[in-house]
């Protein structure tokens, strides 16, 4: 194993202040995201988000042990 986790939940997120623009290089003509791009000009946002998360003192839930956890299945809708 390389050591990463797998999936990790969303713990902080924002919205942008504006719609990405192909003009300012932020996304492609087939609208993929260009991500150094993005990060230069929202720097300020995404540090923002990280600070709130290390002056953050209250325990977090841990939600690994939920009393109803998601059962898998194999049943596909549409096809009883």
């Amino acid at each position: 194993m390389n050591g990463l986790t797998g999936s990790r939940p969303i713990k902080r997120f924002a919205l942008l202040p504006r719609p990405l623009e192909v003009e300012k290089s932020e996304i492609t003509p087939t609208l993929k995201v260009r991500r150094r791009v993005v990060e230069e000009h929202f720097r300020g946002l995404l540090d923002s988000l990280y600070e709130e998360q290390e002056n953050e003192t209250t325990p977090r839930k841990d939600l690994t042990k939920l009393s109803h956890p998601i059962r898998k299945t194999s049943h596909v809708p549409g096809n009883s």
